[in-house]
């Protein structure tokens, strides 16, 4: 019981809660794409007499088999529209709930999916995407709910670096254990532990501090009265036609769209890349890919901790900030990058890949943000908008790659390079012209408007006086 009495704040909880599900969301990706290396890989065994023999691969797939197993979450994230708009119905820790549950059970039937069908096992993690789609979509609701104002970036960059802290540390785990036992037990493992991890969500995390029984009556008070609390009853009407006229909404999403190309070209081609150019070996590739992982996994933190400071200063205006913040995301994204090019030097690039990953992610948490200052009840379905473009990525990618990196030369990877250093360019341009935080009049509720028109009258009625 004393545990339950400790003095820590419940909304922290929340926040580390949400950074251990990202975690695991990006543990079940790196376990797929370890165990299908491991099934599609020949293995040697020893014998008694000291012998070795070939055995069979598990299973031949083509590399577009492995391509498209690979890629088939992606294709379920793309109805993430419709997790956001059951996030705001029925709040976004339930479905949270759903998604995690789901996706642990999907990853512990999937050995048993794989012997029945190539193509059932591609249907399931098409769902599995769907269902992430919702967690995706449900912690911006849940932020809205339990983030205060002038915590809002640290509430919701020390959240998303569970994303690369995942990255760091899921594929020597996943190697650990592929190292002692077979790919199957890799699905149990991750399955159950994930299983494990969706009821301690489900006991934990609730949708808003009015549900949570285990949390201080002055915390509660803090955060209603903070995020100008709005019951979830309130049934929200979605007028598409302003939605698709809100520019701030579109530059976002496209502005979050270029940088999950940098960062996938980053976690995904880098090791190519250096292996190509240097020649460095395996392992030192490894190693130093890690680098830039371990820089966003500082930045996002400290980016939020100085959005947040810079806020309480009340010096700038709220789309100022976010304005410089994306400013030194993609702008800083554009040059290092260019740097890259132009600078062929390999501790020079290692340097310059490694600051753009430390400033790519500035814009990362703060697009969430935005979204919370414009309209609090409409962040879940906002960003659900920005991570169906942002998925696109996923899929434009490795076509540029493919398309321009025909014979792996430094200077076809160098184009890679200036297509993502120019594109950043032109993103921070509009970002400048078109973003505003400023609250929009069809997506407040009419008890904040009520609120807002009493407060001006008090003022004017103080000032007659």
């Amino acid at each position: 019981m004393r545990l339950l009495k400790c003095d820590i704040p419940k909304r922290h909880v929340i926040v580390f809660m949400i950074f251990l599900g990202y975690t695991n969301i990006t543990l079940l990706h790196t376990n797929l794409s370890m165990a299908v290396v491991d099934m599609t890989t020949l293995k040697n065994i020893s014998s008694s007499s000291g012998n070795f023999f070939e055995m069979k691969v598990d299973y031949n797939w083509t590399l577009e088999q492995k391509s498209l197993i690979l890629g088939s979450y992606s294709y379920g994230r793309l109805l993430s529209p419709i997790g956001g708009i059951l996030a705001s119905k029925f709040g976004g820790s339930t479905i949270c709930n759903v998604g995690n549950f789901a996706m642990a059970i999907i990853t512990l039937l999937s050995p048993v999916l794989l012997n029945i069908d190539f193509t059932l096992f591609f249907i399931m993690y098409v769902v599995f995407g769907a269902f992430e789609a919702l967690i995706i979509t449900g912690v911006p609701e849940i932020i809205a709910r339990w983030a205060p104002l002038e915590e809002h970036s640290r509430f919701v960059s020390f959240g998303e670096v569970g994303i690369f802290f995942g990255s760091i540390v899921s594929f020597p785990l996943s190697g650990i254990i592929l190292g002692k036992c077979d790919w199957q037990t890799l699905f149990y493992y991750s399955g159950l532990a994930s299983f494990i991890w969706s009821c301690l969500w489900l006991i934990v995390v609730k949708n808003e501090p009015s549900q949570d029984k285990h949390m201080s009556e002055s915390e509660r008070k803090y955060i209603e009265e903070s995020i100008n609390y709005e019951p979830t009853e309130e049934k929200l009407i979605y007028p598409w036609r302003k939605i698709a006229t809100f520019m701030p909404l579109w530059v976002a999403s496209l502005a979050d769209f270029s940088i999950l190309c940098g960062l996938i070209f980053t976690a995904v081609f880098l090791p190519q890349c250096i292996e190509d150019t240097t020649k460095t070996g395996i392992i030192n590739t490894g190693l130093i890919s890690t680098i830039p992982q371990i820089c966003a996994l500082i930045s996002m933190p400290v980016s939020g901790c100085i959005a947040d400071y810079i806020r309480s200063l009340k010096k700038i205006s709220v789309t100022n900030l976010h304005r410089l913040f994306a400013s030194i995301s993609l702008l800083g994204a554009s040059v290092f990058y260019a740097v890259v090019v132009l600078c062929p030097n390999f501790l020079v690039d290692i340097v310059a890949i490694s600051l753009y990953q430390f400033f790519s992610t500035f814009i990362v948490a703060d697009i969430t943000v935005l979204f919370l200052d414009i309209s609090p009840k409409y962040t879940a379905f906002f960003m659900s908008i920005v991570n169906t473009c942002a998925v696109c990525s996923g899929f434009i990618v490795p076509i540029v790659v493919e398309f321009v990196v025909t014979s792996h030369s430094l200077s076809q990877w160098n184009i890679c390079f200036m297509i993502y250093s120019s594109m950043y360019l032109c993103v921070a341009l509009l970002y400048l012209k078109f973003v505003s935080a400023e609250q929009l009049s069809w997506a407040i509720s009419e008890s904040t408007t009520d609120q807002n028109m009493e407060m001006k009258s008090n003022v004017i009625n103080s000032t007659k006086l």
